[in-house]
């Protein structure tokens, strides 16, 4: 998997999960000290991150550990 690939497949990740928990993109910025632009650019996959912050965000959206798997497997 290319690099962009695994950007844009960990924002859609994000973003689904997000949107299930029903919180917006200011919240979950806060919660994971993130620029709330920064937070949407992820989410559609222009911008990269490093690995702990995505985890980090996985983490506060309580992602399930099948899914993250998943991701990583892609990698």
């Amino acid at each position: 998997m290319e690099k962009s690939d695994f950007t844009r497949e960990a924002g859609k990740l994000i973003r689904k999960h997000r949107n299930r928990n029903r919180k917006t993109q200011a919240w979950l910025a806060e919660q994971v000290g993130m620029d709330e632009h920064h937070l949407s650019r992820v989410e559609g996959g222009q911008y990269d991150i490093s690995n702990y912050k995505y985890f980090k965000i996985l983490k506060v959206l309580d992602v399930p550990a099948d899914e993250i798997n998943n991701l990583k497997e892609k990698m």
